[in-house]
C-alpha cells in the first residue's frame, strides 16, 4: 500500500505485542487472530476503510476483549464494578438529587 502499511507488518506487530505482554506478565487481547480466525477471507468486510474497524470488526474486537477480561481480569467486567451513580431506572423522576444521595449504588 502507498502507507507503507502490510498484512505482514501488522502480523510481526502484533507478535511483538504479545511478546511484550509474556515478558511484562500482563494478559493481551491478540486482536490479529482474533480477526483473523473469523474473517473467513473476508479482511476488507472488517474494516471500513482499510483502517478503521466496521461495525463487524468492532464487535469481534469487543468479544475478544471482553474475554480477555473476564479470564485474565474478572474483577475488571462490566457486572463486577461498582455502580458510581444510581441506574437510571432507580432515579425518582420527581426527586432525583434524593437518588444520588441514596447509599444503594
Amino acid at each position: 500500500s502507498s502507507s507503507g502499511r502490510s498484512l505482514e507488518q501488522s502480523q510481526r506487530y502484533a507478535a511483538a505485542c504479545k511478546e511484550v505482554a509474556a515478558e511484562k506478565g500482563l494478559p493481551v487481547v491478540d486482536s490479529w487472530s482474533a480477526l483473523h480466525s473469523k474473517a473467513q477471507g473476508d479482511l476488507e468486510g472488517l474494516f471500513w476503510d482499510g483502517l478503521h474497524l466496521s461495525a463487524r470488526g468492532n464487535t469481534l474486537l469487543y468479544e475478544a476483549l471482553m474475554g480477555v477480561i473476564q479470564s485474565s481480569l474478572p474483577g475488571l467486567a462490566p457486572d463486577a464494578l461498582p455502580l458510581d451513580a444510581p441506574l437510571w431506572r432507580d432515579i425518582d423522576p420527581k426527586n432525583y438529587e434524593s437518588s444520588f444521595r441514596a447509599a444503594r449504588f
